[in-house]
Formats: C-alpha cells, structure tokens, sequence
C-alpha cells in the first residue's frame, strides 16, 4: 500500500509504502523503519487548515520520528485533502505495527493546547527581552535585571510543567480497531 504526500509547497513529493515489515519513505532519499522498532504512534487532530480537519499521524522509533499528514499540497500546490487515501493507510499501517510491535504505545492525542502554550512562552520571553533592552536603554540595568530575572523564572515553570501538560489528553487505543470518529 502507497501513501503520497507533499507537506510543504517547497518540498518533493514523498510516498510512504508498506513492505516486509518496514514502512518505507521514498522521496529525494529512501529511508527504511522497522515497524518491529515502533515505540509509540499518535493519532492526532491537529485542528483545521484552510478550513479542512487535518489528521496526524506520529510514530516514533528507535531510530527517530516520523510525521505524516492526511492534508498536503497537490500538484497546482493547492492545499488538498488527501484523507481518502491517508484513512486506509493508516489503518493497514497500524494492524501491522500491531503484529510486529505489540509493546508499542497507541495513542490518541490532540496538540491544540500545545500551540497556545508555546504561544504564551514565546510572547513571555519577548517581553523579558524587551524589558531587558529597556532597562539597559534607561541606564537601569540593575532594575531591568531583576524584572527580568522574575519573568525568566516564571517561563522556565511553565517550560517545566509543559511534559506533564502534554499528556494530559492523551488516550490509548486498539490498532487493529482504529476509532471511526478520528479516522473516516
């Protein structure tokens, strides 16, 4: 079974294939996984994307991680849905990581909650630069310093708290029954 997809408009096409045991990515260079290497596979939505519901798919190996969409760009690089081919790929893919790694994790996830955190931090961080420069601009700096020291110390707290935060929603699954609701 074949899945091909193109994440970015800058990007080759890449074709996901099912052989012998391994999930294979043919793209500019082929790489091979073990699906007896699986450590984890999360289902996910990831919310929607020019007005489409994206689902994802991460799977994590010993080797590293792999990322797969049901949404790409299409050959006129239009956004396009691709979840008529992505479902039944998904689904082959997982009864057989069943069979080969049944130690594996399966998960249902969402990451809509990572993305206003991430947000928040970033914003934090802006503004500890911010104060910082301001502080040194006004020739402060030992006022700036120690505004700056309490804002730094309350991202670090939430940067600390994120892995637990993260896997709060998070659910497990049956592979060889994947969910009809997350995936049509």
């Amino acid at each position: 079974m074949i899945y091909s997809q193109r994440r970015t408009p800058f990007e080759a096409p890449a074709a996901w294939r099912l052989e012998d045991g391994a999930l294979v990515r043919q793209g500019k260079s082929a790489r091979s996984y073990p699906l007896n290497d699986l450590r984890s596979a999360r289902l996910m939505r990831t919310g929607r994307r020019h007005g489409l519901r994206t689902i994802t798919l991460r799977l994590r190996f010993r080797s590293g991680a792999v990322v797969i969409g049901s949404h790409g760009f299409g050959p006129r690089l239009t956004y396009a849905d691709q979840t008529a081919a992505f479902a039944p790929f998904v689904r082959a893919l997982l009864a057989q990581a069943a069979v080969q790694a049944p130690s594996a994790r399966y998960e249902i996830g969402s990451d809509r909650a990572g993305g206003v955190f991430v947000g928040a931090a970033a914003i934090l961080g802006a503004g500890l630069a911010l104060v910082l420069m301001a502080a040194i601009a006004a020739d402060q700096f030992t006022l700036g310093l120690e505004m700056a020291a309490r804002l730094a110390f309350v991202l670090i707290l939430m940067l600390a708290v994120w892995p637990w935060l993260s896997g709060l929603s998070v659910r497990r699954f049956d592979p060889a029954a994947v969910p009809p609701a997350l995936l049509p």
